[in-house]
């Protein structure tokens, strides 16, 4: 059985992304956004404090990453609804109201956003 090729370490961080993404988005949920630290994300997804600064410049880019996570999140969940509309208002109403239901059941994304 041939052994696997080491992988170079910035293809092992890339991997390691989601995983601090949702960390991120679980501790701002516990301490809100400003209660948010390297240490407490790099702990919570069980990263070294140096795979987490290959990936991110900052706490602030880490946070944006987050963010936009979550507006992504909530885009699988409107897309789908404004393009089953043929009039421009009702696609509008009806992207509207399936982001506020997605939020509506996410409560702490909601929070963060």
């Amino acid at each position: 059985m041939p052994v696997p090729e080491p992988r170079p370490a910035a293809a092992a961080a890339e991997f390691q992304r989601p995983r601090i993404i949702a960390a991120t988005i679980a501790v701002a949920c516990e301490h809100d956004v400003a209660g948010v630290t390297v240490s407490r994300v790099t702990k919570r997804a069980h990263v070294a404090r140096r795979t987490f600064y290959e990936l991110f410049a900052n706490r602030e880019d880490c946070l944006c990453a987050a963010y936009k996570e979550i507006v992504s999140r909530a885009s699988l969940r409107a897309r789908p609804a404004y393009e089953a509309q043929a009039r421009w208002a009702d696609r509008v109403r009806a992207g509207l109201q399936a982001a506020l239901e997605f939020f509506d059941e996410q409560p702490e994304l909601a929070r963060l956003c």
